[in-house]
């Protein structure tokens, strides 16, 4: 009897998206007094996908801007950026400018989160910060052969990362599934675990495949199949 080897052609998309995070410190001894701050805050949210709108995440309106005092890690002050006001008083001390958009999750396929940290000082001048909000996330995509379904009853594809191995869970995508994964990766890196399984129709056996791949914030992995 003919066998029917199924070969898998692995094509790795390792795009980074250009981050940036400007912020201006300055080590002068603090006194007594108030600054100003006047701060710009930007995306570099470049995922695509058929269920989320990208559009939502390059808004930056919509981002929510905090102002956290360090060492205390009180909130001075929290606003959406598009009600931002054009210069902002703070007494003197440390910093942390914080903006922020969407839903944090360790998977999802309807929504990621994005976000951006600077520190920063003041200590009577006014101090121009600008923040870059980036995916905390990486985007996974899998693309099957059309001819995939002549041969194979059933096949899928399992995620697994650090996150959802914590929770006992994976990121599955089926056979019919169009949309990318989104999944919550460690900022240093991590080796995100793709098992190909799959079930031949020719005799019913079922079998597996597993690839990894480094993942960090905002990168991309497309996993074609054939």
């Amino acid at each position: 009897m003919k066998k029917i080897f199924l070969n898998f052609l692995l094509m790795f998309s390792m795009g980074y998206l250009a981050t940036s995070c400007v912020s201006e410190e300055k080590d002068s001894v603090m006194k007594n007094g108030v600054g100003g701050l006047i701060l710009n805050v930007t995306s570099d949210a470049g995922f695509q996908s058929r269920t989320v709108n990208e559009e939502d995440y390059s808004n930056t309106a919509e981002y929510t801007v905090q102002i956290i005092e360090k060492g205390s890690s009180e909130i001075k002050k929290e606003f959406l950026y598009k009600d931002a006001p054009e210069k902002i008083e703070l007494n003197n001390g440390s910093y942390e400018l914080k903006a922020f958009y969407g839903i944090d999750s360790n998977a999802s396929q309807d929504n990621f989160y994005v976000e951006g940290i600077s520190s920063f000082n003041i200590d009577g001048n006014d101090v121009p910060v600008s923040v870059s909000c980036v995916p905390t996330c990486a985007k996974v995509i899998v693309n099957f052969s059309d001819d995939m379904s002549e041969y194979f009853t059933d096949y899928s594809v399992e995620y697994t990362t650090i996150a959802l191995k914590a929770e006992l869970k994976t990121a599955l995508w089926t056979k019919d599934n169009k949309s990318p994964w989104y999944l919550k990766v460690d900022k240093a890196g991590e080796d995100v675990e793709a098992v190909i399984n799959f079930t031949r129709k020719s005799d019913g056996k079922s079998s597996s495949v597993t690839k990894t791949y480094n993942m960090t914030y905002g990168k991309a992995w497309t996993l074609n199949v054939k």
